[in-house]
């Protein structure tokens, strides 16, 4: 980030105090509504993990943010912009992407045939929602 102040970044303070004040609110109620016994717990919990899970592989952050910023790349693109990565590694992390729906794969018809990677619509999101909590992470102490 250029300027850590920057005023179009300062604007989400708000957004994010109204965000948070609002899921407090769903999550007291939820408790309330819920009996968290030792069973339930654990279901939330995998809930989390399972959704989340793409997070902690390495090179995942990496990949979805390649993909942000250059709008889709194929597979060689990808590994130029990613230094280190091993074409095992990347495959893996595709695959991985691909089947909790954030990225999509085109094969293009060319020759030789070319395979385009790009964000979906969920991977677009998580990428735009991860922002504001990056921004509150940064500016919280």
């Amino acid at each position: 980030m250029d300027e850590i102040n920057n005023s179009e970044f300062q604007k989400l303070n708000g957004m994010i105090k109204d965000i948070r004040e609002k899921v407090r609110g769903l999550v007291k109620d939820h408790k309330q509504k819920v009996d968290h016994n030792q069973e339930r717990k654990e279901l939330e919990l995998e809930m989390f993990y399972n959704n989340l899970d793409f997070i902690q592989k390495k090179w995942s952050i990496n990949i979805l943010w390649e993909l942000e910023i250059h709008g889709g790349l194929h597979f060689n693109e990808l590994m130029r912009h990613l230094d280190g990565i091993s074409s095992r590694s990347l495959s893996d992390r595709l695959k991985l992407l691909k089947k909790k729906g954030l990225v999509s794969r085109t094969v293009q018809q060319s020759i030789p045939p070319r395979v385009l990677y790009e964000l979906k619509e969920k991977g677009k999101g998580f990428v735009e929602l991860s922002l504001p909590m990056i921004w509150y992470l940064l500016i919280t102490e």
